[in-house]
């Protein structure tokens, strides 16, 4: 294109031009493209083989392929996470964490509210629990101190910034105490520290301002969450709960899915019983775990990640397609800035990617060049971890 112009330009200076593939017109809305590409590889619009024609391969990197709406094993997970040795957890660890939450659902249903409200330094003290039940039950469903649910970092220096480090805190001996504390102290005591290290004063559990602050294009918009839940009602769901009779290490039967379709329902209109049919719809397009007619797509996932349980794994979805579990790794670690902190089955991962890119690309020059052959079937250092309760 630039030569055929330069010599249009220029022809005093420039003899001849040969042009390959050059689109010497200009033009905004290039529609003729993509036809071309339909025609070539007989597409349709709506059909979704046109990703087939335009990604030629898929490394997913901690990728819950399975829409749910009751994502109930994201904080069951944090309950392994909690006891995982690899990451500084501890079946004590779990223990103070589940107790102390046990301990104060049992004040709230007791509507014993002051002493709860004065020790974790809620907003609005007691009449935050009185206002509306939701915000009580909310926030003991959630957690009431902070946890590095998908991040938590093994090198990282500040205080309570990872598993080990929040465990360490949680697990101090009572011999450096007057008296023993008990788990729900235990546990206030972090929520406080944290909220100094987060410059507040006190713990908002308002729920209504939470769901007037996602209803605003404008409040929200700093933070994008108001985007991210837009999607989860319309395609993905993804809400974690914490049920009645499950491992959830909070408040169990606090934290139901309900709260999340009504917000569903007030932020955006979208009716509560149309979200699961939208994440049921979304698994019926793209197949959930069992992706069926590709290949080409290699799942990279660690074990101190609750969004592994949504991805393929060993453990589910289809084996056709190759998978890794980094041990100890949270969320898509392995794409973070490469630090000599790193761990062995992180630095694994990234040298397994570049392995199974390289054969990609290998057999794909095979191909161009007439000699294809089979995919080779990439070895690595991990194994599957059992994960248990």
């Amino acid at each position: 294109m630039l030569s055929a112009w330069a010599r249009l330009q220029f022809p005093s200076l420039i003899y001849g031009s040969i042009n390959s593939s050059s689109p010497v017109q200009v033009i905004t809305d290039f529609h003729e493209y993509y036809e071309h590409v339909a025609r070539e590889h007989e597409l349709k619009p709506e059909s979704s083989e046109w990703l087939l024609v335009l990604i030629y391969g898929s490394i997913s990197s901690s990728s819950p392929v399975q829409a749910k709406t009751d994502f109930h094993e994201y904080y069951e997970h944090v309950a392994f996470m909690l006891q995982y040795d690899k990451i500084g957890g501890s079946p004590e660890c779990l223990q103070v964490i589940q107790e102390g939450h046990s301990t104060i659902e049992e004040y709230l249903k007791e509507n014993n509210y002051e002493k709860i409200a004065q020790m974790y330094q809620i907003c609005d003290g007691a009449q935050a629990f009185s206002a509306n039940e939701r915000n009580g039950a909310t926030w003991v469903g959630d957690g009431v101190v902070t946890l590095p649910f998908q991040d938590n970092d093994p090198s990282c220096t500040t205080q309570n910034c990872n598993i080990e480090k929040i465990c360490n805190t949680l697990l101090l001996s009572s011999e450096e105490h007057e008296e023993e504390v008990s788990p729900m102290e235990r546990l206030a005591n972090l929520a406080k520290s944290q909220l100094q290290a987060q410059g507040q004063t006190c713990r908002d559990i308002d729920w209504n301002s939470y769901v007037q602050f996602m209803k605003s294009p404008i409040l929200s918009k700093p933070n994008g969450m108001r985007s991210w839940t837009y999607m989860t009602c319309t395609e993905f769901g993804y809400y974690q709960t914490c049920n009645e009779h499950s491992d959830c290490p909070f408040g169990r039967g606090m934290k139901q899915v309900e709260q999340d379709l009504e917000l569903c329902e007030v932020a955006f209109g979208i009716p509560k019983d149309q979200v699961p049919n939208n994440i049921d719809q979304t698994n019926e397009f793209y197949g959930g775990w069992d992706l069926k007619g590709v290949d080409r797509i290699f799942f990279v996932n660690g074990d101190a990640d609750p969004w592994s349980t949504l991805s393929v794994t060993k453990e589910h979805g289809n084996q056709d397609l190759g998978n890794i579990m980094a041990q100890g790794a949270s969320h898509h670690f392995w794409t973070h800035k490469v630090k000599d902190t790193d761990s062995k089955e992180v630095v694994d991962a990234r040298k397994t990617i570049y392995k199974v890119l390289e054969e990609w690309l290998v057999a794909e020059e095979d191909e161009d060049n007439g000699n294809a052959q089979d995919n080779k079937t990439v070895e690595t250092a991990f194994t599957p971890v059992v994960m248990e309760s």
